[in-house]
């Protein structure tokens, strides 16, 4: 049986005139899980994404901005 790990995903979206748009990634085709499938990007979470030191949230807000 396997094990859960943490791991995080992303989701962007953004309004454009024809319509909204979503980012996706295309899986490997050589992959043994979802091979070809397209999927929102993400991965597993390590350690140091817990430290405080290694945080940068702080200044996302002002880096995603729209603009």
């Amino acid at each position: 049986m396997a094990s859960p790990w943490n791991a995080a995903t992303v989701v962007i979206l953004r309004d454009r005139r024809a319509g909204r748009e979503t980012f996706l990634i295309r899986r490997r085709a050589t992959m043994a899980f979802a091979a070809g499938m397209y999927v929102f990007p993400g991965g597993g979470v390590q350690e140091s994404d817990f430290e405080p030191a290694q945080r940068r949230d702080c200044c996302w807000p002002a880096r995603t901005r729209h603009r």
